[in-house]
């Protein structure tokens, strides 16, 4: 993981927003990518970080940004939703 930003934005509170560390991949033609978003005030106390995720079919791109602080939750909701997935799909193909 590069431990420098890749991108700086100095925002007219004061406030700086840095970007961090974009890991993609691609599967099946869609591009799946995360990066840290950190804010900080003007005396570098961290004040919030996410998680952005984009999933790209390359014609249209969806980002969102999770908070960290609930991160794990919503990992644990999409493993929920893999497993009803398979459940739905056992019951359409009967």
């Amino acid at each position: 993981m590069k431990l420098s930003p890749e991108r700086a934005f100095e925002n007219s509170d004061g406030t700086t927003e840095k970007w961090w560390a974009t890991r993609r991949t691609e599967y099946r033609g869609v591009e799946i990518a995360t990066t840290v978003k950190t804010l900080q005030r003007a005396d570098n106390e961290l004040t919030d970080q996410d998680v952005a995720l984009l999933i790209s079919d390359h014609t249209n791109p969806r980002t969102i940004s999770i908070p960290v602080s609930i991160l794990e939750q919503v990992i644990s909701a999409l493993e929920d939703a893999k497993h009803d997935v398979s459940h739905v799909w056992e019951r359409v193909t009967k």
